[in-house]
């Protein structure tokens, strides 16, 4: 038995071919905004932790000068004491 395809038929199914396959393009256009999308979060993690470590670093500069200013800070009050 053969099937006989009419004109009409064959530009319906090429119609159809047509819109799955742009409805695919369509797909891997949203999945690729999705992966942008999460590089960009990605990259303001990154930033964040940057910042989160540039924090810590400037505090533990203060705390370290700290430390080590004011006990000469005593030290030096001490001795004015002493011989004030």
């Amino acid at each position: 038995m053969l099937i006989q395809l009419t004109e009409s038929m064959v530009r319906t199914a090429v119609a159809v071919v047509l819109v799955l396959v742009e409805a695919l393009v369509v797909e891997a256009l949203v999945v690729e905004a999705l992966v942008v999308e999460a590089l960009v979060v990605e990259a303001l993690v990154v930033e964040a932790l940057v910042v989160g470590v540039s924090v810590t670093v400037a505090h533990r500069r203060v705390v370290d000068h700290q430390v080590s200013v004011i006990p000469a800070q005593k030290a030096a009050a001490r001795m004015r004491f002493s011989y004030g």
